[in-house]
């Protein structure tokens, strides 16, 4: 398969992942919703869920994100600024 030398300036720069910090227990998850021990922990091979408390919602994880993100991406920061500014904009206005 040929490769053209343009296409080789492609590709993943970086990659983040964001997870809430609070987790309920696979175990006390079974015992709660009344499902044989093992269906969550052994089956879908889970010890914890994450979840988000209330005052997390899509746009602050995405903002987290791009916070994070924006070190390693230098030639993109006119446009992760911008995007980062509308982030802390929108919180702002949420929270007041």
């Amino acid at each position: 398969m040929a490769t053209s030398s343009s296409s080789s300036q492609f590709g993943v720069v970086a990659a983040n992942m964001y997870v809430p910090n609070q987790y309920v227990s696979q175990t006390s998850l079974e015992d709660y919703d009344g499902v044989s021990p093992g269906k969550y922990t052994k089956g879908l091979g889970q010890t914890k869920m994450a979840f988000v408390n209330g005052e997390e919602d899509i746009v602050s994880m995405v903002c987290v994100l791009i916070f994070l993100s924006f070190p390693f991406f230098p030639l993109l920061c006119s446009p992760l600024l911008s995007s980062l500014i509308i982030c802390f904009g929108i919180i702002f206005i949420l929270i007041n």
